[in-house]
């Protein structure tokens, strides 16, 4: 083992598995954020246009904070990089998570909870494909065959429930769209913490930032106005918390865990929201849906015990300290 790898083993947030936790911390957010976009029942565009510009002074104050307690300088933009490429490939991210909250967000409103949970729950299968073709990661093979269960899981789901009450056509494609978005963000993502030597909370705050920059005046043309009852900005707030959590521990880890392991955490959101559903909206899951909810927890236990877990803390290798 070379001194880079041995420097990685012997980190203290991959030799305690903390960047596998903070994984789990944000699938359990951004299932949380789920329902308070349901609850909020607001315009797609407004809600995350507030979503994004109320996350830049907590973000602002956190990157401050940060810079204080440490004795070297925190890294805001990418060493070796030209300001003007910098500044596109961060509004390319904001782009990119632009278009799939407005989609994911616009989802959670035309359908049952759980049908969009599911649909999201293929992404793992997406993301493992392109990170091996693209990202050159390497994957276990029997996680193959977990996520090709999840995806027959899926469409039983989704066709069964086909005539429910909360099915719309519309939010089904929504909620596709979303998907393939979310998969291009999870991995531009990855890609720009293992490429970039740059803080995390700087980088969501640049690609927050560009967001607030893309949408705002989109959402007031469309609308006609920013104004959002105290409700529901109150919504938009608890969002933003848990959401902006939610991308601020997954960038962090994507430093530490390749995006083809960490992406089958996300086989967590289906049972976690189809629950949460049940009880906060009396989205009484019908049978179909149980067996399919059953078939992801299977997955992703088989997922978490396997040999590529196991060892991620071995094979991957950080040059950015966790504080």
């Amino acid at each position: 083992m070379d001194s880079s790898r041995a420097a990685a083993v012997n980190h203290p947030a991959t030799a305690k598995g903390v960047p596998l936790f903070a994984v789990m911390v944000a699938v359990t957010m951004w299932s949380l954020s789920a329902l308070t976009i349901r609850a909020a029942h607001a315009d797609p565009l407004r809600y995350v246009a507030w979503r994004a510009l109320l996350s830049l002074p907590v973000l602002g104050l956190i990157l401050a904070v940060r810079s204080r307690r440490r004795s070297a300088p925190l890294i805001v933009l990418a060493p070796g990089v030209t300001p003007v490429r910098w500044l596109l490939t961060i509004v390319g991210a904001g782009a990119v998570f632009t278009a799939s909250a407005v989609l994911g967000f616009g989802a959670v409103n035309r359908t049952a909870l759980l049908d969009n949970a599911i649909i999201s729950s293929l992404q793992p299968i997406l993301v493992v494909a392109a990170a091996v073709l693209f990202l050159g990661e390497a994957s276990d093979h029997s996680n193959w065959v977990r996520a090709g269960a999840a995806v027959v899981g899926t469409i039983l789901v989704v066709t069964a429930n086909a005539a429910g009450a909360h099915h719309d056509a519309i939010g089904i494609a929504m909620a596709v769209a979303a998907l393939g978005l979310n998969v291009i963000w999870y991995l531009y993502g990855r890609w720009l913490r293992s490429t970039f030597d740059v803080d995390p909370v700087a980088l969501m705050l640049g690609v927050l930032t560009s967001v607030a920059v893309i949408l705002t005046p989109i959402a007031w043309i469309s609308a006609g106005t920013m104004y959002l009852p105290l409700e529901t900005l109150g919504w938009a707030t608890t969002t933003m918390v848990v959401g902006t959590g939610a991308h601020l521990c997954s960038m962090w880890a994507h430093r530490y865990v390749p995006a083809s392991i960490s992406s089958l955490f996300l086989l967590a959101q289906a049972p976690i929201i189809g629950l949460a559903a049940w009880w906060a909206f009396g989205e009484r899951p019908a049978a179909i849906q149980v067996v399919g909810t059953i078939v992801v927890l299977g997955a992703l236990a088989g997922v978490v015990r396997s040999q590529t877990i196991a060892h991620v803390d071995e094979t991957v290798e950080d040059s950015i300290p966790a504080t």
